[in-house]
């Protein structure tokens, strides 16, 4: 049953039935549109060749390492023999970033990337070398056994094991392999490639359309074809457009084709971009598309690619890998580090660096490895801090600010200048709460805050209502409101508590100033 999956690859190539290398020595199925579609052609396109170098580059460039399984973890492992195949060099004739760039690319084109797997007297990998994915073939034995044949431009076959294939495939019928994309989907794609030809020919016959030449008399075909020849002579090609015709001897000219705005010419171009891109699952921006692609929405397009499209062939070339170059049986495995494509800008970054470590998640040294920095020969680097004026929310009781043990108002001040004191306070503060709050703050920086409004709230009281008491007042109104403030930030009623204090912190900090009645 098995070798019923795979009996088509057993057949031989015939008229009646092709293999697909007969196809493309016969210059390729051709679609309803008229064009011939191969993978060589259709590489010729610009979208296609841009979404392949697109996908293809990204696999080759992310760093691909090996990695031992520990109990707190994974420690990276550069002295195997397999992360300087994967890592650094496959064979003597490529890096590893052209290695893999190839392979993903043989994967995408024609559904499937194989590359042979050398190995040492005792099978351990010792070179990977890239095979053409066109003259590959998995098939299956008649005892039920999977194989590998590469057929050779001198028309001899090698049949490979499969533990010495590294095969790298996409979407398929039956998972053992891909279909290709640009022969499954060659009607859309000759729908593009018909357009950028109809593109060329119309600019080669010189931005015009045809027209006809009319004479009064009936023309011998020697005068037709001299006619045809200087006619041409003038006014074909890009650099005779738009030139003046000069007619004699009756002769008139009609012009008889459509402009390309009616046959929908950019339009159909434009379309086909848009297609290409949803063949690959890639934004269009990334293959020149900027139509929709915003400032705003740029960065998360940039990170949608690396989470729907990347991440899948990631992961094949992780499992692939995993099996045939390592043992499942050891703690060594391979996996790629993609954090660089998805951080975001430097101030995002900055913020979600400080949340992670305000909750002793990152500490210093680790947070420079992630930007690519050396790290700090000091023992603090490597730890792990927390905040610790931090607690439970079931353990937090809202308190009742104490009064000051006298009072400080003095005679000379009335209710409402004590009220317009307080409220220019409260302004001041709720206003620098609400711009920490639109940069995206952390913990930290509203302690910070609050420490500072300490010493702004003491000297102002100071200054207008004596220094006696103004440290007390200054201390439980900021510890106050800094606590509830801390408790919202972690509920996310950060706003909710903001309005209250600019709506009831006059009031309280009043109180404080009079003393409790």
């Amino acid at each position: 049953m098995i070798s019923d999956i795979f009996k088509k690859t057993e057949k031989r190539s015939g008229v009646t039935n092709p293999h697909q290398w007969l196809i493309d020595w016969a210059g390729g199925s051709a679609s309803s549109s008229g064009i011939a579609i191969t993978e060589s052609k259709a590489l010729g396109f610009p979208p296609i060749w841009a979404a392949v170098n697109v996908i293809s580059g990204a696999v080759g460039a992310l760093p691909l390492k090996v990695y031992t399984r520990e109990e707190d973890g994974k420690a990276e492992t550069p002295k195997h023999p397999v992360y300087k195949l994967l890592h650094d060099r496959p064979n003597i004739y490529m890096d590893a970033l052209t290695f893999r760039e190839v392979i993903q690319g043989h994967a995408l084109v024609y559904g499937n990337g194989f590359a042979e797997i050398e190995r040492d007297i005792i099978g351990r990998p010792t070179a990977l070398w890239p095979l053409p994915p066109d003259k590959t073939f998995p098939f299956f034995t008649p005892a039920g056994d999977l194989m590998y044949k590469v057929r050779h431009a001198d028309g001899s076959a090698t049949d490979l094991l499969p533990q010495n294939v590294l095969h790298i495939k996409g979407f398929g019928p039956d998972g053992y392999v891909g279909y290709g994309a640009i022969r499954k989907l060659a009607e859309a794609i000759g729908v593009g490639m018909a357009a950028e030809k109809f593109g060329a020919s119309f600019f080669g016959n010189g931005t015009t359309v045809s027209g006809v030449l009319q004479h009064p008399n009936v023309l011998s075909p020697e005068a037709q074809k001299m006619i045809r020849k200087g006619w041409d002579a003038v006014h074909t090609g890009l650099d005779s457009a738009h030139r003046l015709a000069i007619l004699d001897r009756g002769l008139t000219y009609e012009q008889i084709g459509i402009p390309p705005e009616q046959a929908q010419f950019l339009e159909t171009r434009k379309f086909s971009v848009t297609d290409v891109a949803r063949i690959f699952q890639i934004p269009p921006h990334m293959i020149g598309d900027l139509e929709r692609a915003t400032f705003s929405n740029i960065e998360q397009q940039g990170i949608s690619f690396v989470v729907h499209t990347l991440m899948r062939w990631l992961k094949k070339w992780e499992h692939e890998c995993n099996y045939k170059l390592l043992s499942l049986d050891t703690p060594l495995f391979c996996e790629f580090l993609v954090e660089g494509l998805m951080r975001g800008d430097s101030a995002q970054r900055s913020n979600y660096y400080r949340q992670l470590s305000d909750m002793g998640i990152l500490s210093v040294n680790e947070i420079r490895a992630k930007e690519n920095l050396n790290t700090l020969d000091d023992e603090n680097a490597d730890k792990h801090f927390i905040q610790l004026n931090r607690a439970p929310l079931e353990d937090w009781t809202p308190a009742e600010p104490a009064p000051p043990a006298e009072p400080i108002d003095p005679p000379d001040v009335t209710d409402d200048e004590r009220s317009i004191f307080a409220r220019q306070l409260i302004a001041r503060e709720v206003d620098s709460l609400r711009k920490l709050v639109s940069r995206g703050c952390s913990l930290a920086d509203i302690a910070s805050f609050y420490g500072r409004h300490t010493n702004t709230v003491k000297e102002a009281v100071a200054a207008v209502f004596g220094e006696n008491g103004a440290d007390m007042v200054a201390r439980q109104y900021t510890e106050y409101q800094s606590h509830r403030i801390r408790v919202a930030f972690d509920s996310g009623d950060t706003e909710q508590v903001i309005s209250d204090i600019q709506a009831n912190g006059e009031q309280e900090l009043c109180r404080l100033l009079v003393g409790a009645k």
